[in-house]
Parts: structure tokens; sequence; C-alpha cells
């Protein structure tokens, strides 16, 4: 049973109670330990709307695109379901390159029975002795100038039974016994094959040529999913192999040659420009025309290879997705998207789905109630659980290795307190910093123009948040704001557009009937990198009124939240992480239950607090504001009355009553200006 909240400091307005903030899973959500096993096409656990999707589009034989789908194992995960779903590919076949009598450098493809590529090779191997044994064939009575046409037919005769044995080849067999009857003298007793290629005779070079054969790709009945990672031109497309022998004999196969017949899962954001081409290419046409990787096309032209083949894209970030939607081949031959939900409610039956597809054995449902309620945290969305399934293999690996036994409950919160100690070294960094005063961030008194913000971090290996200390400075001018971080070059367009919001939430509070005379900047102090998001335009504008009205703001609240231009608090992501930030260094500094957080009322509920933190709380050392506007935010910085936004006029012991009347001081500053009048 949580304890009742303790009183809040005198003159601190109650915050939400503590038994809001920490999310728990009710115990009639949790698993039956005799659940049955995931069916076997489960692939991602809630996501049994995607799965009918890519179920039927396998049906059809449609090559799709995946969006939502991220994390390092998300090529393994999607050739998963693929493998489940996908037969084996039926056609089986051996591919070998052999060379063209009159063109060796157009070598020919042959596409002969599945395991019969080495015998045809050995056969070719043997056709030189037999055609060089032709001539003593005619010796039929001690008679050796026998007639051309009889000579002919004796070189002719050992093609027939390759014919036979390889009638996929009897094209290309018959155009070979044709350059060899062409030059019958060639195969004459003393002349000599080999000899007369090596003094330089180009016929004969081109029909020892054509005895080798290239074993391109031999059909062992592989996979029918093959994961293009990484997909890299050369593994992909296949290439020439470095050396100095007939190009035929060099060809290398790539990985859409050997996933003939079945489905290729590639990662769009792995393509390159080329590797793209060629994949469209391929889709379009049903051949892999291209020339081969490192080969130059005017000196090596071999047959195209024809490919039957799907192709399973993920598109997994935005850039990736908007790569598909914009390119005007990839989208027509790839048109059907496959939406994983980003989101989802947590229902009994989802805990479940989790629970299995984790692998029950070893996991108590009480620590997969566990295991939802720290991907609903990670996620930061109240309720609703993240597709984040390399997280939660990762966490559950981390779970047990530090769990006595099963894991439960135990181990899954001692898993994340091994981790925050193992990964969050930039972040201690941090707050030590500000401790020791080298960054400044004040969390007791008042300061105009001052506020705490909120950012967070997203560093290598784990994201964490901090306040930043964001100031306003106005004065007589025409109307101007100046965004620091805009002029050096460190803001995004998120921000930027934030800092405009601000400006003209200025223009619908005091500018409808007058003039604005200000010029006002404002800047994010000791923030030397790049800053991005809108979450910090509440906290920008209270910190430009209370530069305007002369009136101190609270440096025991931070701000978090986005406004609109009518003054509405909107929504900001990582409210979990960015209250347990400040909580952090106010912690340090020493709570004095002054401290807290200023949150848009609409994230109230995706708040997944700490234990620690909801303790505080609990005990009135720390407290979370939800606010609707920015009126609310400046009541609870300033302890003042704000004054009605709809109101042209306010009373002088107001927030806006004083920021009117500044205003009304820098007006009449300028029209003394423009006199020419610079008395006082």
């Amino acid at each position: 049973m949580s304890r009742p909240p303790a009183a809040p400091a005198p003159g601190v307005a109650p915050g939400v109670a503590a038994e809001f903030l920490r999310f728990r899973l009710s115990q009639d959500l949790a698993p039956a330990a005799d659940a049955p096993a995931a069916p076997a096409d489960a692939w991602l656990p809630g996501q049994d709307a995607a799965v009918d999707t890519v179920r039927r589009l396998v049906r059809g034989g449609r090559s799709f695109v995946v969006t939502g789908l991220s994390g390092p194992h998300r090529r393994q995960r999607l050739a998963d379901l693929l493998g489940r779903l996908v037969e084996a590919p039926t056609e089986r076949r051996d591919l070998v390159y052999v060379a063209r009598p009159t063109a060796p450098e157009r070598p020919a493809l042959l596409a002969l029975p599945s395991g019969s590529a080495p015998a045809f090779r050995r056969a070719l191997h043997e056709l030189g002795p037999a055609l060089d044994a032709a001539w003593p064939t005619l010796d039929e009575g001690g008679i050796h100038d026998a007639d051309d046409a009889a000579w002919r037919r004796a070189l002719a005769r050992p093609f027939a039974p390759l014919r036979d044995a390889f009638p996929a080849a009897a094209g290309w067999l018959d155009a070979l016994c044709a350059a060899v009857v062409a030059r019958d003298d060639l195969f004459r007793p003393g002349a000599g094959l080999r000899r007369r290629a090596d003094d330089g005779d180009p016929d004969a070079r081109a029909l020892l040529r054509c005895l080798d054969v290239g074993l391109f790709l031999a059909d062992d009945g592989g996979p029918a999913v093959c994961i293009a990672d990484p997909a890299r031109a050369d593994l992909l497309l296949g290439g020439l192999a470095a050396g100095d022998g007939p190009g035929h004999l060099r060809l290398r196969p790539g990985l859409v040659h050997r996933a003939h017949g079945g489905w290729l899962v590639v990662d769009l954001d792995d393509l390159d420009d080329a590797s793209l081409a060629a994949l469209l290419s391929l889709l379009r046409t049903g051949a892999l025309a291209a020339p081969p990787v490192g080969a130059q096309p005017s000196l090596l032209l071999p047959d195209p290879v024809p490919v039957d083949l799907r192709v399973a894209l993920i598109a997994g970030s935005a850039a990736a997705v908007t790569r598909w939607k914009d390119h005007g081949e990839l989208r027509p031959l790839v048109s059907s998207p496959v939406q994983l939900a980003p989101h989802q409610p947590v229902s009994a039956a989802l805990v479940a789905a989790w629970w299995r597809w984790l692998g029950p054995d070893g996991l108590t449902p009480d620590g997969a109630l566990a295991m939802v309620e720290a991907l609903v945290r990670e996620g930061g969305r109240g309720g609703r659980v993240p597709c984040s399934y390399d997280g939660a293999r990762s966490l559950l690996d981390d779970a047990r290795s530090v769990a006595d036994g099963p894991v439960d409950r135990a181990a899954v919160a001692a898993a994340q307190a091994l981790r925050r100690r193992e990964r969050n070294g930039a972040g201690d960094r941090v707050v030590d910093a500000i401790e020791a005063g080298f960054v400044r961030v004040e969390t007791q008194g008042a300061v105009v123009g001052q506020v705490n913000g909120l950012a967070v971090y997203r560093g290598s290996g784990f994201a964490f948040a901090r306040p930043i200390r964001i100031t306003a400075t106005a004065g007589v001018g025409r109307g101007a704001l100046v965004d620091v971080e805009r002029d050096v070059g460190l803001s995004g367009t998120s921000f930027k557009k934030g800092v405009r919001l601000f400006a003209g939430l200025l223009r619908s509070r005091f500018s409808r009937q007058r003039t604005l005379s200000v010029q006002a900047s404002i800047a994010v102090e000791q923030h030397y990198g790049q800053i991005d998001g809108d979450s910090a335009s509440l906290a920008g504008a209270c910190a430009l009124v209370s530069a305007l009205a002369g009136v101190p703001l609270s440096q025991a609240v931070a701000v978090t939240g986005s406004v609109d231009q009518h003054g509405r608090v909107n929504s900001v992501g990582s409210v979990t992480r960015k209250v347990e930030g400040y909580f952090e260094v106010c912690r340090r500094a020493g709570l004095d239950g002054r401290q807290g957080v200023v949150v848009p009322r609409v994230n109230v509920a995706d708040l997944c607090l700490r234990d620690d933190v909801v303790d505080a709380i609990a005990a009135g050392r720390f407290h979370i504001w939800p606010v609707d506007d920015l009126e609310g935010a400046l009541a609870l910085l300033t302890d003042l009355p704000v004054g009605d936004p709809a109101a042209d006029k306010w009373p002088a012991d107001t927030v806006y009553g004083k920021v009117d009347a500044t205003l009304a001081l820098f007006e009449r500053a300028n029209r003394r200006a423009a006199k020419g009048d610079n008395a006082t």
C-alpha cells in the first residue's frame, strides 16, 4: 500500500499524486504459466495485422516494404518470418559460363539441371584429348590421307554424346563443334591445340578457352530466404575475381543469384545508388543484365542471368521511408507497404504474446509483467508497449545474467539498475559538472529572464536528460526576436520553429492594439552542440515574458513542453527521462521540497518514474506540475497572478500588466527616437 502524500512546502502548489507516476501492470494481466506456445508464424508480439499482410503478399508472390522495424536484428526478424511462410524453391539449376569461340569477351550462360555442372565441366576437359585422338580413328587399312569430309565428321563425332548428355548446352556445343571443324588443321597429327595456342594462334587460344567451364553457381538447395547483410555491391550483385585467367572463369555470383526462386531481405538504408539501380533493373526485367562489378563493360559482357526473385525491403528510418516513397521506379516495383504499429495498448493478450515471444522457459509470469513495464518506460508512452524487440531481448539477457534462478520482477529491476550504472557514465559526468559549478544550473532562488529547460542527449550507450539554462533579454527595438542558437548554426528546424511560435505567441498576447517596439534575444547557455526539438519552447516563452515583465522566475522549477501561438501547451517526448534527469541534479544539490518539473498535462499519463523519484514525490520533497497553457506555467514560476490572455488591459500587479507597462515604455522611447528626441 502506498503511503499518503506529504503536504507540500509552504507556498508550493500541490502537484500530481505519487500513485499516478509509477507505472505498474495489474497482476490480472500476468500470463498463465500453462499458456500455449507462440504459433509458428507469430513473428513479433502484437503485430498480427502486419503478419496477416505479409502472409497475403507472400501467397501472391509480391515484393513489399516494411516500415517501423528497427534494431540491429531487424533483417533476421523478417527473414525468420518469411522462412516460416515461404516454400522452398522448386526450380533447381546449375549455372555455368563458357566462352563463345568467336567472341570470348561475351561469355555464354548455360543453365543445366541441378547437380550436373561438375559432370559437364569434366566432359569438356575430356573433349580436348578426344579431339586430339580423332585422326587415328581414320586409319582403316593404313590410309592416313583421308578426305576432308571424313576428317570433319570424325572431329564432330565426340560432340554427339555431349549433346545427348547435356541438351541444355546443345546450342553452344553446336557452335563449338563448328569452330573446331573450321580449324581442323589444329587437330591433325603434329599440330597440337595447346602448342599452337602457346605459339600465339588466336583460334587455338579461343578453342582452348572454350574447353574450360566456369562453375558460376551450383544449386545446392540453399535457403528460400536470403539476407543482404552487408548489402555491398560486390556481395549483392557478384563480381570478377582477381587474376589473369579467362574472364568467364573469374565470374562470381552475388546474393541475388543465390536467392533465385526465393526471397531477398534488404535494408534500404544499406543500399547505395548503384546497388539499388541494379536491383531495380532485376525486378523490372527478371535478369541481372549489368556487367559484373569490377569488369569494364567494353572488355567483358557476360550473358545476363535470369533471376526469379521477390524482395522484402526494410525501411527502418524516416530517410529510408522517404526514399521509398519518392523514388520514381522503386515504389511502383515494391508498392505494398507493411506497417508495424510503433506502440500498442497494454492488454492481457499482448503481455502473453510478449511472454511467449521472449521465451517463457525461465521467465516467470511476474517477470513478464516487469519486462513489459520496462518496455513501456523505455518507449516513453505510458500504457503503450513500443515496437522494441531487440531492446527486449537485450534486457532479458541482462536479467538472466543477474538472476539466481528464473527471471522474476526482482531480476528485471536488478538488470535495469545494472544498466543505469554501466551505461549512464555520460549523464553522471554532466551532473558532476553541474554540481562542481562548471556548468551553471541553479535549483534554488529566482532570476529574471532565466529558466531551467530540459534536454535529452542520445550519445553512445544510454540516452539521458539534463537541465539546460535558457535566458532571454529584452530592450527597445523594432519587434525583432534574435535566436542565438539559430544565428550561430546550432539549432535544428524544430527548435527554430519553436522559437518562431512563441514569437507569434508574444504578438497574439501583446500586439493586438500596439506595434511591438521591442528587440529580444533568447539563448541556451553553455550549450555548444546541435539542439533540436520544440520541447523548450514553453521554457523560452516563460523566460521572454519574465524579461519583459521584470519578474523573476523560480530556479527550483524546470520546464518542458511545446507551446503554440495561442499559448496552449502541447505534448513532448521522453518526459520520464527529463523528470529523472532534473531530479538527479536536485538530489545532488539537496532537495528542499520546492523543486519539481512543469510538464504538459497530456504527458502525465506517460510518466513511468523510478521508485526513488516517486518516493521523493510521495514525501513532498519533489513535485510534478501539469499545465495546459502558458499562463499556468507562469503562475507556478512567478507565484503571481498572470492575467487573462484574452484581455487587452491587465491589473498592474499581474505578470501581463507588468509586461504591458514595459512595452508601453518601449513604445514611447521608439516614438521619441523617431522624432529625434532622445531626452528622457
